[in-house]
């Protein structure tokens, strides 16, 4: 039988923790090297707090949990739906989409799991509300694309390598390759063709085949007509990445584009085409599979992006939703 002793050490841990956890907002992790215990000791002093009453969590106001509730009703193959209050500064929602988009990677993503990162400034939301602590994953880009001679767009593999710096550094955790440069505009043909061959090299085999291991997926949505007011807050990988494929907007709306995943542009249905993949990626088809799989795919846009986010639900090209109470409202009618 315990001693009382050992029940009442056992008391100040879970009292202790729970502190840690839900009042100074530190990680697992983080607590697992403050009292010297492993994540899953920690997942079980918090759960205990949970049993015994000691903390009572709401995860957001009873309305946003409504819509969160509904959408996974009406849309019943979500393993998810995260519903963040809506805001008129734009760019304060999409840093709020990004910051539960951060919260639900560190409560979801285990030990070990492979995550493939989108490109896109909510994922650069999401990276940098992320704590810096060690994590023991794998990162992958979730599409490779060509960069340069300057800069202009957040591709994932930028994110990749930022979110490695922010999870201790650790050698052999994180792979990528960018495209080369094309000084040139080419046809989707002729941009396909330079993609095949680059494709074959070893390097870039090893990172397409840990693109397709990956447990996780976190991206966002490009959409052809997103709202007026959000197109102002930043350039737009569209616009660079048609000019390099002789296309424009207004030719790929007449060809049925409505948004892209991972740069495999998709229709109002979510379905996709051939000539709408040129970049080596996860994109459409592969996500649809991992989807089947049960593999976890998180899609954070919000009200500015409706059209795609709707597209998206019908290709059933996620099954974690994160998005605004705005958007929510009007995916449910």
């Amino acid at each position: 039988m315990p001693r009382k002793t050992d029940n009442e050490d056992r008391l100040r841990q879970v009292l202790k923790v729970a502190h840690l956890f839900y009042e100074k907002e530190m990680t697992k992790t983080e607590i697992s090297h403050e009292i010297r215990a492993s994540s899953t000791q920690v997942a079980r002093l918090l759960a205990e707090a949970r049993e015994q009453g000691f903390v009572r969590i709401e995860f957001s106001p009873p309305t946003l949990h409504d819509l969160s509730e509904r959408l996974k009703r009406k849309f019943d193959w979500l393993k998810d739906a995260i519903v963040v209050s809506s805001a008129e500064d734009l760019a304060f929602l999409r840093r709020m989409i990004g910051k539960a988009a951060a919260q639900y990677f560190e409560t979801a993503v285990s030990d070990e799991a492979t995550v493939a990162l989108g490109g896109g400034d909510t994922m650069y939301e999401m990276v940098m509300a992320l704590p810096t602590t060690t994590r023991n994953v794998r990162l992958v880009p979730a599409a490779i694309i060509d960069s340069g001679p300057v800069l202009n767009h957040i591709d994932p593999a930028v994110l990749v390598s930022l979110l490695w710096v922010r999870s201790g550094r650790q050698a052999g955790r994180a792979h990528l390759a960018t495209g080369l440069p094309f000084n040139r505009p080419l046809s989707r043909q002729k941009l396909k063709e330079e993609y095949d061959e680059f494709s074959r090299r070893k390097a870039v085999q090893e990172v397409l085949a840990e693109m397709k291991r990956a447990d996780f997926l976190f991206t966002s949505l490009g959409c052809l007509k997103a709202d007026a007011a959000y197109e102002q807050l930043a350039p737009r990988p569209h616009h660079y990445l048609l000019e390099n494929l002789r296309l424009t907007e207004a030719g790929l709306a007449r060809e049925g584009v409505i948004g892209d995943l991972n740069y495999s542009f998709f229709d109002a249905n979510g379905s996709t085409a051939e000539q709408w993949n040129v970049f080596p990626a996860l994109g459409v088809a592969a996500v649809q599979q991992m989807v089947v799989a049960q593999k976890t795919v998180v899609v954070a846009a919000g009200k500015y992006k409706l059209a795609a986010l709707q597209a998206a639900l019908r290709g059933r090209l996620l099954n974690v939703l994160i998005t605004d109470e705005q958007a929510a409202a009007a995916l449910l009618r």
